[in-house]
């Protein structure tokens, strides 16, 4: 089997962003947490399929099952290929979704599939979207279109799943663009070979960085904002190996359990906590954590 050329950054259907925003539109309550995006593609050959995306593009098979396979991505994001004779839907002859893959590598990918006998090439590299994206298209054994596409110019920084991201010493840097990190030098995340930390995280609206009077609002945004820093170091949530957990005031230790074992409770980390004094005003927790990605 071929190795992947790169990591991919992101999935999206069509030119529709799979991305689960921190706070529904119109409401100021967030909304309960979500662990994975899972697209499903109906095929009348499955085997046929899944064969072509584990040996053709190199993704990992995590779930096998007669009437369906998922092939993991990266983070949360995750693709599933179904039986039509057992599904809930049937495959259409005009395909109304494509799979579309983020990647930074795109000259990689092209060079790993242009001259392959088994894929049926579109188009080469190309500028589309009006300039927003260069992309190249191929279609899979069902008659779906899939994408490999890279954000440009400064569409790179606004849209892209990677965020803002350097690298010092072959660490990765993920920065949130928030002006305490800024002023306190410091990242939002460090990743270092297959490990994540997270800094501390206080429970600010992400939309306008307001920190709720609700605890429970707190620990609903401190998890939304550690999920897309990790989701930004191609973590999820189920690679937290420890938590260690601020508290001004020890009266919140049973409504903060009460979230952990919501957002954690089949992960089980080690945890530590700590009665403290907190910087941010009106915060009421932070949670600090340390993820170890987990091969697929």
């Amino acid at each position: 089997m071929k190795i992947i050329p790169g990591i991919l950054t992101g999935i999206i259907l069509g030119l529709q962003l799979l991305y689960i925003p921190a706070v529904d539109a119109g409401t100021k309550e967030p909304h309960p947490g979500i662990t994975a995006t899972v697209p499903f593609f109906y095929y009348h050959d499955l085997r046929k399929a899944a064969d072509w995306y584990e040996n053709k593009l190199g993704l990992v098979r995590s779930v096998d099952e007669k009437w369906v396979v998922f092939f993991t991505l990266n983070g949360g994001s995750r693709l599933g290929l179904v039986n039509a004779s057992g599904g809930s839907l049937k495959p259409a002859k005009d395909k109304g979704v494509m799979l579309s893959l983020e990647t930074e590598q795109l000259e990689e990918w092209y060079d790993r599939l242009k001259d392959d006998e088994g894929v049926s090439m579109i188009h080469g590299i190309r500028i589309s979207s009006g300039g927003m994206i260069e992309e190249f298209q191929i279609i899979d054994p069902g008659g779906y279109i899939v994408e490999f596409f890279r954000w440009r110019g400064a569409h790179a920084s606004k849209y892209s799943s990677q965020g803002k991201q350097t690298v010092f010493r072959g660490r990765k840097l993920i920065s949130s663009g928030s002006k305490w990190e800024k002023m306190a030098a410091y990242s939002r995340a460090v990743v270092e070979d297959d490990w994540v930390f997270v800094s501390g995280t206080v429970g600010f609206n992400p939309k306008d960085k307001a920190i709720p009077e609700s605890f429970d609002l707190q620990m609903d945004y401190i998890f939304q904002n550690i999920t897309r820093a990790l989701t930004q170091a191609n973590s999820s949530l189920a690679d937290i190996v420890r938590v260690r957990s601020f508290l001004t005031d020890k009266k919140y230790v049973a409504a903060m359990s009460q979230k952990l074992r919501q957002y954690l409770g089949d992960v089980l980390p080690t945890n530590t906590t700590i009665i403290v004094e907190l910087a941010a005003e009106g915060a009421k927790v932070e949670i600090e954590v340390t993820a170890h990605k987990r091969m697929p």
